[in-house]
């Protein structure tokens, strides 16, 4: 009996991943984006425990500690849709600044945490893209579409 179609797609890659049994073997510049994505989330989480005060909005603070993690996740699972979506949240931030009175002013209501999440989200995303990982996910498709 084959389990692989019981269970649903997450929970396999768990236990390839567990096993180190992905096929195709996910390239380093995914791995490396995807620990850049899950240091952004222990990054916030750390800065939010040491400076509370720092920190204008604990909902978005655990939204953005959530998305990271999520992303990170998914992205090692082969969901490249996820690269498009940081993409979107790296344009959302950039029109946030460019929204403020005067771009100095964007920058300074922003704590030093946020900055860099984005910054390293920006890096993880050049990562994404790169021609390794692209064939990786490109891989992925094709074994999906085999009957």
């Amino acid at each position: 009996m084959d389990v692989t179609n019981i269970y649903p797609r997450s929970l396999n890659v768990l236990n390839e991943l567990l096993f180190f049994q992905i096929s195709p073997k996910p390239p380093m510049p995914l791995l490396i984006g995807s620990g850049i994505l899950a240091f952004n989330a222990v990054m916030l989480l750390v800065w939010w425990v040491l400076f509370p005060e720092q920190v204008p909005s604990n909902g978005a603070q655990v939204f953005f500690i959530m998305l990271w993690l999520g992303a990170a996740w998914g992205i090692v699972s082969g969901e490249s849709w996820i690269r498009v979506g940081i993409v979107a949240v790296l344009c959302i931030y950039v029109l946030g600044l460019m929204n403020q009175p005067s771009l100095i002013e964007g920058f300074s209501k922003i704590n030093p945490s946020d900055h860099l999440s984005k910054l390293l989200a920006l890096v993880a995303v050049v990562l994404f893209y790169e021609k390794s990982t692209r064939h990786w996910f490109k891989a992925l498709r094709l074994e999906e579409q085999k009957p």
